[in-house]
């Protein structure tokens, strides 16, 4: 179990907030070097190159911190304000699962209210998760991955489409004329569709979450009930 435990965090952490970290870092100089001081974001990069060891820690370190924040602020402003009402709760998976499959949906309903006593509009992911991990905590690992997968694309969408604004600042100052402004908003448009398929492929693992989590609770009421 401690093994277990131990690589689902492992996991987690890396991609669910070092990658993320890093890259919101990466954006954070991307920023000052747009629109504060070229000089001082220049001389930030000389003095990480001439440091490689001691920089690589930093990076490592305030890239996990940073991760932190911005996975909270993602979730904060998609899943609860843009997201909000899909995949909320395992009704809402359960509506989808029954449009294609009514007799699994009715089968997962049961399962459920046999197995926490509660209606199934009233469940959310962490009663399953947690359930998931008293009955089956090897198959922890998988669903995390899920999770963080997850995760990390919701992070992800957000960063591309704050990446848009300097992109778009940095392509228009190198060129000039009708072409700067063309070219300006032509990679404006690519960050946000970037950040849109991001967002689709956070939805996509948001129902594979779901749908772990789902089989695994039926497989073990089954083993439970044989």
């Amino acid at each position: 179990m401690l093994n277990t435990l131990s690589a689902r965090a492992t996991f987690y952490d890396v991609i669910g907030y070092l990658i993320p970290g890093i890259l919101s870092m990466g954006i954070g100089w991307l920023y000052w070097y747009v629109f504060v001081d070229v000089a001082s974001a220049v001389r930030i990069v000389r003095l990480m190159t001439n440091h490689g060891l001691v920089a690589t820690f930093l990076i490592l370190a305030c890239g996990y911190v940073t991760g932190h924040l911005v996975n909270a602020i993602s979730s904060a402003i998609l899943e609860k304000l843009i997201f909000k009402s899909r995949f909320k709760t395992a009704k809402k998976w359960l509506d989808r699962v029954q449009t294609a499959n009514t007799d699994r949906a009715n089968r997962i309903t049961t399962n459920v209210q046999a197995e926490f006593k509660i209606p199934a509009e009233a469940l959310t992911s962490f009663d399953m998760r947690i359930r998931m991990e008293e009955k089956m905590p090897n198959a922890t690992i998988t669903g995390f991955s899920f999770l963080s997968f997850y995760g990390m694309n919701r992070t992800l969408a957000l960063l591309s489409w704050l990446t848009a604004i300097p992109v778009c600042v940095i392509v228009g100052r190198h060129f000039h004329g009708t072409s700067s402004f063309v070219l300006a908003g032509l990679s404006c448009v690519a960050m946000l569709v970037i950040g849109g398929f991001f967002s689709y492929q956070y939805l996509r693992f948001v129902e594979y979450y779901y749908d772990f989590l789902g089989s695994t609770l039926m497989i073990s009421q089954h083993v439970a009930d044989s």
